[in-house]
Protein backbone atom coordinates (compact mmCIF):
# COMPACT_ATOMS: atom_id res chain seq x y z
CA UNK A 1 0.00 0.00 0.00
CA UNK A 2 1.22 3.90 -0.08
CA UNK A 3 0.65 6.39 2.30
CA UNK A 4 -0.22 9.73 1.06
CA UNK A 5 0.24 12.34 3.85
CA UNK A 6 -1.68 15.79 3.89
CA UNK A 7 -0.36 19.40 4.98
CA UNK A 8 -3.78 20.45 5.85
CA UNK A 9 -6.68 17.76 7.22
CA UNK A 10 -9.63 18.19 5.30
CA UNK A 11 -12.40 19.60 7.78
CA UNK A 12 -15.38 17.55 6.19
CA UNK A 13 -14.09 18.24 2.78
CA UNK A 14 -13.43 21.99 2.76
CA UNK A 15 -10.26 22.23 2.41
CA UNK A 16 -8.90 21.78 -1.42
CA UNK A 17 -12.39 20.49 -1.95
CA UNK A 18 -12.82 19.36 -5.71
CA UNK A 19 -15.11 21.89 -7.48
CA UNK A 20 -18.16 20.70 -8.38
CA UNK A 21 -20.05 22.95 -10.48
CA UNK A 22 -20.09 20.84 -13.06
CA UNK A 23 -21.37 18.26 -11.31
CA UNK A 24 -25.12 17.24 -11.77
CA UNK A 25 -24.20 15.59 -8.15
CA UNK A 26 -24.47 18.81 -6.14
CA UNK A 27 -24.24 16.88 -2.58
CA UNK A 28 -21.15 16.70 -4.01
CA UNK A 29 -19.33 19.52 -2.14
CA UNK A 30 -18.39 18.93 1.47
CA UNK A 31 -18.49 15.07 0.83
CA UNK A 32 -15.28 15.09 -1.94
CA UNK A 33 -11.98 16.08 -0.78
CA UNK A 34 -9.53 16.61 -3.50
CA UNK A 35 -5.64 17.17 -2.40
CA UNK A 36 -2.70 17.82 -4.89
CA UNK A 37 -2.49 20.93 -6.54
CA UNK A 38 -1.08 20.34 -9.99
CA UNK A 39 1.99 22.18 -10.37
CA UNK A 40 1.55 25.23 -13.27
CA UNK A 41 3.37 23.80 -16.48
CA UNK A 42 3.24 20.29 -15.78
CA UNK A 43 1.94 18.31 -18.48
CA UNK A 44 1.96 14.37 -19.21
CA UNK A 45 1.56 14.35 -14.99
CA UNK A 46 4.25 11.71 -14.09
CA UNK A 47 6.85 12.25 -17.43
CA UNK A 48 7.35 15.48 -15.39
CA UNK A 49 7.59 14.37 -11.48
CA UNK A 50 9.90 12.26 -10.73
CA UNK A 51 9.68 10.97 -6.97
CA UNK A 52 10.18 13.69 -5.20
CA UNK A 53 7.38 15.61 -7.26
CA UNK A 54 10.16 17.94 -8.67
CA UNK A 55 11.61 17.72 -12.44
CA UNK A 56 12.63 20.40 -15.21
CA UNK A 57 11.86 23.02 -12.53
CA UNK A 58 8.30 22.30 -12.14
CA UNK A 59 7.59 22.12 -8.14
CA UNK A 60 4.28 20.42 -6.64
CA UNK A 61 2.66 21.09 -3.55
CA UNK A 62 3.15 18.74 -0.20
CA UNK A 63 0.78 16.06 -1.91
CA UNK A 64 1.22 16.40 -5.47
CA UNK A 65 4.80 15.22 -4.75
CA UNK A 66 4.21 11.91 -2.72
CA UNK A 67 2.20 10.55 -5.48
CA UNK A 68 3.84 9.69 -8.36
CA UNK A 69 6.09 6.85 -5.44
CA UNK A 70 2.59 5.67 -4.42
CA UNK A 71 1.54 5.22 -7.69
CA UNK A 72 4.66 3.20 -8.56
CA UNK A 73 3.90 1.02 -5.22
CA UNK A 74 0.36 0.51 -6.13
CA UNK A 75 1.40 -0.72 -9.85
CA UNK A 76 4.13 -3.00 -8.26
CA UNK A 77 1.36 -4.72 -6.09
CA UNK A 78 -1.23 -4.53 -8.60
CA UNK A 79 -3.12 -7.92 -9.90
CA UNK A 80 -4.50 -8.41 -13.09
CA UNK A 81 -8.71 -7.51 -13.50
CA UNK A 82 -9.27 -10.99 -14.66
CA UNK A 83 -8.14 -12.68 -11.32
CA UNK A 84 -8.15 -9.85 -8.06
CA UNK A 85 -9.97 -8.51 -5.85
CA UNK A 86 -12.57 -6.76 -8.70
CA UNK A 87 -13.20 -10.02 -10.66
CA UNK A 88 -15.97 -9.83 -12.59
CA UNK A 89 -18.54 -12.98 -12.88
CA UNK A 90 -21.16 -13.62 -15.24
CA UNK A 91 -20.72 -10.12 -16.50
CA UNK A 92 -22.32 -8.82 -13.12
CA UNK A 93 -19.94 -5.72 -12.23
CA UNK A 94 -20.27 -4.82 -15.87
CA UNK A 95 -23.59 -4.15 -16.00
CA UNK A 96 -23.62 -3.02 -12.72
CA UNK A 97 -21.31 0.17 -14.03
CA UNK A 98 -23.17 0.23 -17.29
CA UNK A 99 -26.77 0.78 -15.10
CA UNK A 100 -24.98 3.18 -12.50
CA UNK A 101 -23.47 5.61 -14.86
CA UNK A 102 -25.72 5.05 -17.27
CA UNK A 103 -25.64 8.67 -19.78
CA UNK A 104 -22.21 9.77 -17.87
CA UNK A 105 -19.09 10.71 -19.81
CA UNK A 106 -17.01 7.44 -18.89
CA UNK A 107 -13.90 10.72 -19.03
CA UNK A 108 -15.67 12.33 -16.21
CA UNK A 109 -14.64 11.34 -12.76
CA UNK A 110 -16.17 14.04 -10.40
CA UNK A 111 -19.79 12.92 -11.85
CA UNK A 112 -18.96 9.20 -11.61
CA UNK A 113 -18.29 9.56 -8.10
CA UNK A 114 -21.37 11.49 -7.47
CA UNK A 115 -23.26 8.10 -9.17
CA UNK A 116 -21.23 5.75 -6.84
CA UNK A 117 -22.68 7.88 -3.86
CA UNK A 118 -25.88 7.84 -5.34
CA UNK A 119 -25.83 4.11 -5.01
CA UNK A 120 -24.70 3.60 -1.77
CA UNK A 121 -26.65 1.03 0.35
CA UNK A 122 -28.93 2.21 2.83
CA UNK A 123 -28.87 0.65 6.49
CA UNK A 124 -31.13 -1.27 8.67
CA UNK A 125 -31.08 0.23 11.83
CA UNK A 126 -31.06 -2.00 15.38
CA UNK A 127 -31.27 -1.38 18.68
CA UNK A 128 -27.25 -2.29 19.64
CA UNK A 129 -26.30 -0.26 17.07
CA UNK A 130 -23.55 1.91 18.61
CA UNK A 131 -24.78 5.51 19.23
CA UNK A 132 -21.59 7.86 17.09
CA UNK A 133 -22.55 4.94 14.22
CA UNK A 134 -26.35 5.38 14.53
CA UNK A 135 -25.52 9.23 14.37
CA UNK A 136 -23.63 8.62 11.19
CA UNK A 137 -26.00 6.59 9.34
CA UNK A 138 -29.04 8.87 9.87
CA UNK A 139 -26.90 11.69 8.38
CA UNK A 140 -26.14 9.15 5.18
CA UNK A 141 -29.61 8.97 5.36
CA UNK A 142 -30.80 12.29 4.98
CA UNK A 143 -28.32 13.37 2.20
CA UNK A 144 -31.14 13.21 -0.78
CA UNK A 145 -30.36 10.50 -3.75
CA UNK A 146 -31.19 12.19 -6.96
CA UNK A 147 -30.63 9.15 -9.21
CA UNK A 148 -32.28 5.67 -8.94
CA UNK A 149 -30.05 3.12 -10.32
CA UNK A 150 -32.13 0.41 -9.68
CA UNK A 151 -29.92 -1.27 -7.71
CA UNK A 152 -31.31 -1.17 -4.27
CA UNK A 153 -28.53 -1.90 -1.63
CA UNK A 154 -29.24 -2.38 2.04
CA UNK A 155 -26.64 -2.91 4.50
CA UNK A 156 -27.61 -5.51 7.07
CA UNK A 157 -24.83 -7.90 8.94
CA UNK A 158 -28.05 -10.40 9.27
CA UNK A 159 -29.88 -10.11 6.44
CA UNK A 160 -32.63 -12.64 6.60
CA UNK A 161 -29.93 -15.29 8.01
CA UNK A 162 -28.07 -15.12 4.73
CA UNK A 163 -24.68 -17.49 5.02
CA UNK A 164 -22.73 -16.37 2.19
CA UNK A 165 -21.32 -19.52 0.07
CA UNK A 166 -17.96 -20.98 0.62
CA UNK A 167 -16.79 -18.76 -1.90
CA UNK A 168 -13.96 -15.92 -2.13
CA UNK A 169 -15.68 -12.82 -2.12
CA UNK A 170 -14.32 -11.01 -4.94
CA UNK A 171 -16.69 -8.29 -6.41
CA UNK A 172 -18.21 -10.22 -9.14
CA UNK A 173 -19.20 -12.86 -6.84
CA UNK A 174 -20.67 -10.46 -4.11
CA UNK A 175 -22.72 -9.15 -7.03
CA UNK A 176 -23.61 -12.91 -8.32
CA UNK A 177 -24.89 -14.11 -5.30
CA UNK A 178 -28.84 -14.50 -4.38
CA UNK A 179 -29.26 -12.07 -1.16
CA UNK A 180 -32.59 -10.84 -2.05
CA UNK A 181 -35.59 -9.64 -0.16
CA UNK A 182 -38.57 -7.35 -0.81
CA UNK A 183 -39.07 -4.26 1.59
CA UNK A 184 -41.98 -5.25 3.61
CA UNK A 185 -42.89 -1.29 3.53
CA UNK A 186 -42.61 -0.29 -0.29
CA UNK A 187 -42.31 -3.78 -1.66
CA UNK A 188 -39.12 -3.19 -3.45
CA UNK A 189 -36.50 -6.06 -3.70
CA UNK A 190 -33.38 -5.20 -1.91
CA UNK A 191 -30.31 -6.59 -1.93
CA UNK A 192 -28.08 -7.24 1.10
CA UNK A 193 -24.69 -5.86 1.71
CA UNK A 194 -23.59 -8.37 4.64
CA UNK A 195 -19.82 -6.58 4.98
CA UNK A 196 -18.61 -3.14 5.46
CA UNK A 197 -16.10 -3.93 2.88
CA UNK A 198 -18.72 -5.37 0.12
CA UNK A 199 -19.45 -1.72 -1.29
CA UNK A 200 -16.29 -0.36 -1.37
CA UNK A 201 -15.18 -3.38 -3.25
CA UNK A 202 -18.21 -3.19 -6.07
CA UNK A 203 -17.50 0.97 -6.12
CA UNK A 204 -13.74 0.21 -7.16
CA UNK A 205 -15.02 -2.54 -9.90
CA UNK A 206 -17.24 -0.21 -11.42
CA UNK A 207 -14.82 2.73 -11.72
CA UNK A 208 -12.08 0.86 -13.29
CA UNK A 209 -14.63 -0.70 -15.51
CA UNK A 210 -14.22 3.18 -17.04
CA UNK A 211 -10.70 3.08 -16.57
CA UNK A 212 -10.26 4.68 -14.06
CA UNK A 213 -7.49 4.45 -11.10
CA UNK A 214 -10.03 3.65 -8.34
CA UNK A 215 -8.37 1.90 -5.28
CA UNK A 216 -9.93 1.36 -1.10
CA UNK A 217 -8.12 3.67 1.22
CA UNK A 218 -7.88 3.90 5.05
CA UNK A 219 -8.19 7.52 6.31
CA UNK A 220 -5.38 7.47 9.27
CA UNK A 221 -7.42 9.46 11.94
CA UNK A 222 -5.83 10.53 15.38
CA UNK A 223 -7.21 7.92 18.07
CA UNK A 224 -7.88 9.02 21.63
CA UNK A 225 -4.81 7.13 22.85
CA UNK A 226 -2.56 9.21 20.99
CA UNK A 227 -2.63 5.88 18.20
CA UNK A 228 -3.86 5.53 15.01
CA UNK A 229 -7.67 4.48 13.76
CA UNK A 230 -8.95 4.44 10.10
CA UNK A 231 -11.95 4.84 8.08
CA UNK A 232 -12.55 3.26 4.84
CA UNK A 233 -12.90 5.75 2.02
CA UNK A 234 -12.29 5.22 -1.94
CA UNK A 235 -9.23 7.20 -3.53
CA UNK A 236 -9.41 8.02 -7.36
CA UNK A 237 -5.99 9.16 -8.70
CA UNK A 238 -5.19 10.86 -12.13
CA UNK A 239 -1.90 12.58 -12.31
CA UNK A 240 -3.33 14.91 -15.21
CA UNK A 241 -5.84 16.52 -13.61
CA UNK A 242 -5.57 19.83 -11.80
CA UNK A 243 -6.64 17.91 -8.44
CA UNK A 244 -4.93 14.32 -8.40
CA UNK A 245 -6.08 12.84 -5.52
CA UNK A 246 -9.79 12.49 -4.74
CA UNK A 247 -10.92 10.51 -1.58
CA UNK A 248 -14.38 10.26 -0.74
CA UNK A 249 -16.76 7.82 1.43
CA UNK A 250 -19.51 5.91 -0.87
CA UNK A 251 -21.08 4.76 2.57
CA UNK A 252 -21.27 6.80 5.21
CA UNK A 253 -20.86 10.35 2.88
CA UNK A 254 -19.46 12.41 5.52
CA UNK A 255 -15.14 12.80 4.94
CA UNK A 256 -12.79 11.96 8.46
CA UNK A 257 -10.72 14.75 9.77
CA UNK A 258 -7.59 12.65 8.59
CA UNK A 259 -3.84 13.46 7.81
CA UNK A 260 -2.87 10.80 5.94
CA UNK A 261 -4.36 8.29 3.24
CA UNK A 262 -3.27 4.41 3.12
CA UNK A 263 -4.42 3.73 -0.55
CA UNK A 264 -4.56 0.08 -0.62
CA UNK A 265 -3.18 -1.91 -3.62
CA UNK A 266 -4.62 -4.94 -5.33
CA UNK A 267 -2.64 -7.60 -3.56
CA UNK A 268 -3.51 -5.77 0.30
CA UNK A 269 -6.81 -5.49 -0.92
CA UNK A 270 -7.06 -9.39 -1.65
CA UNK A 271 -5.58 -9.36 1.99
CA UNK A 272 -9.26 -8.05 3.04
CA UNK A 273 -11.01 -10.26 0.09
CA UNK A 274 -9.47 -13.23 2.49
CA UNK A 275 -10.52 -11.77 5.31
CA UNK A 276 -14.15 -11.08 4.92
CA UNK A 277 -13.94 -15.06 4.03
CA UNK A 278 -12.72 -16.15 7.46
CA UNK A 279 -15.48 -13.91 8.85
CA UNK A 280 -18.19 -15.82 6.26
CA UNK A 281 -16.67 -18.83 7.20
CA UNK A 282 -17.66 -17.82 10.88
CA UNK A 283 -21.19 -17.43 10.00
CA UNK A 284 -20.83 -21.13 8.05
CA UNK A 285 -19.50 -22.58 11.42
CA UNK A 286 -22.52 -20.73 13.66
CA UNK A 287 -25.27 -21.61 11.03
CA UNK A 288 -24.11 -25.14 10.93
CA UNK A 289 -24.57 -25.40 15.04
CA UNK A 290 -27.49 -24.18 14.97
CA UNK A 291 -28.97 -25.97 12.60
CA UNK A 292 -27.26 -29.56 13.99
CA UNK A 293 -27.38 -29.22 17.31
CA UNK A 294 -25.41 -32.46 17.34
CA UNK A 295 -22.37 -31.06 15.29
CA UNK A 296 -20.72 -29.58 18.59
CA UNK A 297 -19.96 -33.21 19.87
CA UNK A 298 -18.71 -34.02 16.41
CA UNK A 299 -14.96 -32.76 17.08
CA UNK A 300 -13.41 -33.61 13.36
CA UNK A 301 -16.01 -31.35 11.82
CA UNK A 302 -16.18 -28.97 13.78
CA UNK A 303 -11.92 -28.99 13.60
CA UNK A 304 -12.44 -29.01 9.55
CA UNK A 305 -14.39 -25.36 9.97
CA UNK A 306 -11.85 -23.92 12.46
CA UNK A 307 -9.44 -24.91 10.17
CA UNK A 308 -10.73 -23.01 7.27
CA UNK A 309 -11.16 -20.04 9.21
CA UNK A 310 -7.66 -20.02 10.39
CA UNK A 311 -6.99 -21.06 6.88
CA UNK A 312 -8.44 -17.22 5.15
CA UNK A 313 -6.67 -15.54 8.12
CA UNK A 314 -3.74 -17.12 7.15
CA UNK A 315 -3.81 -16.14 3.41
CA UNK A 316 -4.47 -12.45 4.90
CA UNK A 317 -1.75 -11.94 6.94
CA UNK A 318 0.57 -12.70 3.58
CA UNK A 319 -1.07 -10.36 1.33
CA UNK A 320 -2.04 -8.09 3.50
CA UNK A 321 1.86 -7.41 5.01
CA UNK A 322 3.27 -8.26 1.55
CA UNK A 323 6.46 -10.57 3.29
CA UNK A 324 8.09 -13.31 3.04
CA UNK A 325 7.41 -14.09 6.86
CA UNK A 326 4.51 -12.26 7.86
CA UNK A 327 3.44 -11.29 11.37
CA UNK A 328 0.17 -11.00 13.21
CA UNK A 329 0.48 -8.00 14.77
CA UNK A 330 0.54 -5.95 11.14
CA UNK A 331 -2.68 -6.96 9.98
CA UNK A 332 -5.81 -5.22 11.51
CA UNK A 333 -8.66 -8.42 10.43
CA UNK A 334 -6.96 -11.16 13.02
CA UNK A 335 -8.63 -9.31 16.57
CA UNK A 336 -11.92 -8.36 14.41
CA UNK A 337 -12.26 -11.96 13.23
CA UNK A 338 -11.53 -13.70 16.27
CA UNK A 339 -13.88 -11.49 18.24
CA UNK A 340 -16.91 -11.87 16.02
CA UNK A 341 -15.90 -15.71 16.86
CA UNK A 342 -16.46 -15.90 20.05
CA UNK A 343 -19.23 -13.43 19.94
CA UNK A 344 -21.33 -15.16 17.92
CA UNK A 345 -20.32 -18.88 19.44
CA UNK A 346 -21.78 -17.80 22.97
CA UNK A 347 -24.54 -16.26 21.27
CA UNK A 348 -25.33 -19.86 19.67
CA UNK A 349 -24.54 -22.19 22.89
CA UNK A 350 -26.62 -19.76 24.67
CA UNK A 351 -29.32 -20.81 22.50
CA UNK A 352 -28.68 -24.56 22.37
CA UNK A 353 -28.31 -24.87 26.15
CA UNK A 354 -31.80 -22.91 26.11
CA UNK A 355 -33.52 -25.10 23.77
CA UNK A 356 -32.67 -28.30 25.32
CA UNK A 357 -34.08 -26.57 28.77
CA UNK A 358 -37.02 -26.09 26.74
CA UNK A 359 -36.85 -29.98 25.25
CA UNK A 360 -36.83 -31.05 28.54
CA UNK A 361 -39.89 -29.68 29.73
CA UNK A 362 -38.91 -26.48 31.23
CA UNK A 363 -42.02 -24.19 31.21
CA UNK A 364 -42.21 -20.77 29.35
CA UNK A 365 -42.04 -18.91 32.71
CA UNK A 366 -38.69 -20.56 33.76
CA UNK A 367 -37.22 -20.04 30.49
CA UNK A 368 -37.43 -16.56 30.50
CA UNK A 369 -35.96 -16.27 34.30
CA UNK A 370 -32.97 -18.55 33.27
CA UNK A 371 -32.39 -16.36 29.91
CA UNK A 372 -32.64 -13.25 31.96
CA UNK A 373 -30.42 -15.19 34.80
CA UNK A 374 -27.90 -15.76 32.12
CA UNK A 375 -27.96 -12.06 30.51
CA UNK A 376 -27.09 -10.51 33.86
CA UNK A 377 -24.12 -13.11 34.33
CA UNK A 378 -22.83 -11.44 31.38
CA UNK A 379 -23.65 -8.20 31.69
CA UNK A 380 -22.59 -7.84 34.96
CA UNK A 381 -19.04 -9.74 34.54
CA UNK A 382 -19.78 -11.76 37.43
CA UNK A 383 -17.36 -14.64 37.16
CA UNK A 384 -19.69 -17.73 37.28
CA UNK A 385 -17.13 -19.84 39.70
CA UNK A 386 -18.64 -17.70 42.24
CA UNK A 387 -22.07 -19.26 41.81
CA UNK A 388 -22.43 -21.90 44.10
CA UNK A 389 -24.80 -24.03 45.56
CA UNK A 390 -27.49 -22.49 48.60
CA UNK A 391 -27.10 -24.20 51.31
CA UNK A 392 -31.32 -24.97 51.03
CA UNK A 393 -32.39 -25.35 47.68
CA UNK A 394 -35.04 -23.09 46.08
CA UNK A 395 -36.58 -22.11 42.46
CA UNK A 396 -34.22 -19.22 42.34
CA UNK A 397 -31.12 -21.27 43.18
CA UNK A 398 -31.38 -23.98 41.07
CA UNK A 399 -32.32 -21.45 37.97
CA UNK A 400 -28.83 -19.62 39.01
CA UNK A 401 -27.27 -22.89 38.80
CA UNK A 402 -28.46 -23.28 35.68
CA UNK A 403 -27.49 -20.16 34.30
CA UNK A 404 -24.36 -20.60 35.61
CA UNK A 405 -24.07 -23.59 33.86
CA UNK A 406 -24.99 -22.43 30.82
CA UNK A 407 -22.48 -19.07 30.77
CA UNK A 408 -20.00 -21.78 31.77
CA UNK A 409 -20.54 -23.59 28.39
CA UNK A 410 -20.62 -20.34 26.56
CA UNK A 411 -17.43 -19.17 27.33
CA UNK A 412 -15.18 -22.50 27.27
CA UNK A 413 -16.81 -23.21 24.26
CA UNK A 414 -16.02 -19.91 23.10
CA UNK A 415 -12.42 -19.67 24.47
CA UNK A 416 -11.70 -23.21 22.80
CA UNK A 417 -12.78 -22.70 19.30
CA UNK A 418 -10.92 -19.32 19.28
CA UNK A 419 -7.80 -21.08 20.96
CA UNK A 420 -7.83 -23.90 18.17
CA UNK A 421 -7.81 -20.91 15.31
CA UNK A 422 -5.03 -18.95 17.02
CA UNK A 423 -3.02 -22.04 17.60
CA UNK A 424 -3.39 -23.23 13.74
CA UNK A 425 -2.44 -19.87 12.41
CA UNK A 426 0.52 -19.31 14.57
CA UNK A 427 1.72 -22.58 13.32
CA UNK A 428 1.33 -21.42 9.69
CA UNK A 429 3.12 -18.35 10.07
CA UNK A 430 5.76 -19.70 11.90
CA UNK A 431 6.19 -22.86 9.35
CA UNK A 432 5.41 -25.72 12.40
CA UNK A 433 3.65 -28.71 11.06
CA UNK A 434 0.45 -29.20 12.76
CA UNK A 435 0.57 -31.98 15.48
Amino acid sequence: MGRVCSVNSPQLGEVDTAPAQDSDCEHQTGFVCGFGKRPTGARGGLRLAAANGESAGVEGDFVWKQIPAVIEELQRHSLPSESGPYADKDDVITHFAQTIFDGIDPRDARKLIGRVIEARPAFEMSANMPEGLASMVMYAHNVPRHFTSGYSFIYSESFEGFVPPDELPVAGEILSQHRVRENPIHGGTEFGIIHPMEYYLLAVAALRRLGHQAYPALAVVPGPDGGELNAPLLAVIGMTKDVPLTTFDPVLVAHPNAGAFDILSDEAVMGVVHAMRAEYRVRQLIAALADEPGLRSEEPSINNHLAKIARSLFESVKLWDGKETPGISANPFIGKTLGMLSMLTEGTIRELDLEAHRAAGAPPEVLRNLAGAVEYIRSHGIDPETIVPEAQTSPEGEIRLAARDIVFDMYQTSSAFVGKVQTLLGMWISNTPPA
